[in-house]
């Protein structure tokens, strides 16, 4: 019967199929880049493979489930700071009337610098009561009476600098005369290591003249003679680094900040002469003061946001420059700080005191200065020298508050 021929060959066709499929078991697997498969072509399938599940399902047919959705991409790397703007120091244009607001030594009288009378507005530390300063001591400070012949005080230095953590080069400088008791921070600025240039000739230049006690410019006699060298010699410094700059294309626009501080022990004098945004202060029992003032055009002018930060003068950048000048009586173990910006950016004032007070060895303190700069970020070169003042023995006699014989 014809239905018995039907079941015949269903049965051979399922024991031929079977027979089939237990000898597709048996092969082993085919391994990429073996047997008659080659890696490319199994490529080739896995992207063919991708395009087909791309592509829009044919009229009728079902579409593929949606793939459930992937866990949020990672964040993106930090921006590079290399490229901060924030971080670049720059010399904002101005037209001639707001330049004439900028005031320097050479326009006040020096009674208005007696450092005490000026408080910054934006003082993050309590200032203390023994920050007053009459006039008897006004009086005192600008006179330039006869050196006396014995020193009041010592002074201990130590001077570091570092690359910080986004710089390729450093281009900061800094500058020790101990024998003159002058110390001076430069923090350069212009790019291409123009910077670098200018910073290395303003210290270099201000160490000339006072290695040859010529100071150049016409001297100011209304202020103390060492004051008037100080600021002097960093106008010396302006003009050499201008010139430099106007004679090679290279290093046009260049320019550098200058922070000096001068000590006079056998007058009990300390003079700070500054350009720019590098910083001096002053710690004494516990308190911080800032004896220096920004040069920047928030400063000068009001200026907000990204200009208010940007300097109003540097050395070398003009012809002239205004130059200030504080005058300051140091008293026993006070601790004076020269510092860049690299420092000042990174570590807030009250950070700064507290490393300062908790950490005696000038050394160690000036290396956690350093590393607590870094640690937050040392977008900028750091360089800072720490000048500690002791009392002598002949201070005593002067009233300079503190009791020499129980030390």
């Amino acid at each position: 019967m014809p239905w018995v021929l039907i079941l015949l060959l269903v049965v051979a066709v399922v024991a031929l199929g079977a027979w089939l499929l237990s000898r597709k078991r048996d092969e082993p697997p085919v391994a990429i880049g073996q047997g008659n498969t080659s890696e490319r072509e199994v490529d080739g399938l896995l992207t063919r493979a991708d395009d087909l599940l791309a592509a829009p399902p044919a009229r009728g047919s079902v579409a593929p489930p949606k793939p459930k959705p992937s866990a949020p991409p990672p964040a993106p790397p930090p921006r590079s700071d290399d490229d901060d703007e924030q971080d670049i120091t720059l010399v904002g244009v101005m037209p001639d009337e707001i330049r004439a607001l900028q005031k320097g030594y050479r326009d006040i009288r020096p009674e208005e610098a007696v450092q005490g009378r000026y408080v910054p507005e934006d003082a993050e530390i309590e200032i203390g009561p023994e920050e007053t300063v009459d006039q008897v001591l006004i009086d005192e400070l600008i006179a330039d009476e006869p050196t006396g012949p014995h020193s009041f005080f010592t002074v201990q230095t130590v001077a570091v600098t570092d690359i910080g953590r986004k710089r390729k080069a450093n281009e900061d400088a800094y500058m020790e005369i101990p024998e003159a008791f002058v110390y001076v921070v430069a923090d350069g600025m212009g790019g291409h290591a123009a910077g670098e240039v200018a910073a290395g000739m303003a210290v270099n230049v201000i160490r000339d003249a006072f290695e040859r006690s010529e100071f150049g410019g016409p001297p100011n006699i209304l202020w103390p003679r060492r004051a008037d060298e100080l600021a002097r010699s960093i106008e010396t410094a302006n003009k050499e680094v201008y010139a430099r700059a106007m004679s090679e294309d290279r290093l046009n626009g260049m320019g550098t900040t200058v922070t000096a501080l001068r000590f006079a022990p056998q007058k009990r004098r300390a003079y700070v002469a500054h350009v720019g945004d590098s910083r001096c202060y002053r710690i004494r029992r516990g308190h911080i003061l800032r004896l220096t003032n920004d040069h920047t055009l928030g400063n000068l002018m009001g200026a907000k946001g990204k200009l208010a930060a940007q300097l109003s003068q540097a050395v070398g950048v003009r012809e002239d420059v205004k130059v200030d000048l504080t005058i300051d009586r140091p008293e026993h173990d006070d601790l004076y700080v020269l510092c860049s910006d690299g420092l000042t950016k990174m570590v807030p004032d009250d950070v700064m005191k507290e490393i300062i007070l908790e950490t005696p060895d000038l050394s160690e303190c000036a290396r956690k200065l350093i590393d607590e700069a870094n640690a937050m970020g040392g977008y900028d070169n750091i360089t800072l020298i720490l000048a500690k003042v002791t009392a002598t023995s002949y201070a005593e006699r002067d009233d300079f508050d503190v009791d020499v014989a129980s030390q």
